[in-house]
């Protein structure tokens, strides 16, 4: 029997899921913030008269939310970036078919302009229907849990970047309703990114408990706990 060495990757993701939780409970409340904010401003091109310090403390408020929203969300992004590339890799040496892009191209593809449309959403979907496949044929589940959810977080992400451009290139009440319903579509992408990668760390876990499947620590077993 030929075992298939798996790098760890649990610890990664559960990282990932602690910051992407983080995230998404900013981003709710964010997105209160903004319907109160649009309420605001909404009052003030009616012509109702709104203090002044009110408008500073608002808009004071939103200039933090955002830059800590912005610095998890590059945390997020560098965690993903990690994870997957693990993730990926693990698919390479399970060869369960030849992987259709190199390993690198888990880092590149985000920041690659048009190609960042559409080539994270195929690596993901490779790695998920693989590791289904697998574990199917092999009776260790019996149903496809992520899938659909993939494609459903992709558009829902590309909707809501392009709503947030919107906003940015929008002038008055307009611009902050994009901002508005950018920040629905994001919470709906963070919800299903969640259970996404929730899926993809139970399936990583049952491809350990296969009969010819390892995981690879290396010369080292202490590396269980610092995989990183």
């Amino acid at each position: 029997m030929v075992l298939t060495k798996l790098k760890p990757n649990e610890k990664r993701g559960s990282i990932l899921l602690i910051f992407l939780r983080i995230h998404l409970g900013l981003l709710i409340l964010k997105f209160i913030f903004e319907v109160y904010r649009y309420s605001l401003w909404a009052k003030i091109y009616k012509g109702i008269p709104i203090t002044q310090e009110s408008l500073i403390i608002v808009e004071l408020i939103c200039f933090f939310s955002s830059a800590i929203l912005i610095l998890l969300f590059i945390t997020c992004v560098v965690l993903f970036i990690a994870w997957l590339y693990r993730a990926y890799e693990n698919y390479i040496r399970f060869q369960f078919q030849p992987p259709r892009f190199s390993l690198y191209w888990t880092a590149l593809a985000w920041f690659v302009p048009f190609i960042n449309l559409r080539l994270p959403y195929l690596l993901m979907s490779e790695v998920i229907e693989s590791y289904e496949a697998i574990l199917i044929q092999r009776d260790f589940i019996r149903y496809k849990p992520s899938r659909h959810i993939v494609k459903s977080w992709w558009w829902i992400t590309l909707v809501g970047a392009f709503l947030a451009l919107a906003f940015i290139f929008s002038e008055g009440l307009l611009g902050y309703f994009f901002l508005v319903i950018a920040h629905a579509f994001l919470i709906l992408s963070g919800i299903l990114v969640v259970k996404m990668i929730s899926d993809l760390i139970m399936m990583e876990k049952g491809l350990t408990d296969l009969k010819d499947v390892t995981v690879d620590y290396g010369d080292d077993p202490t590396l269980l706990d610092n995989e990183f």
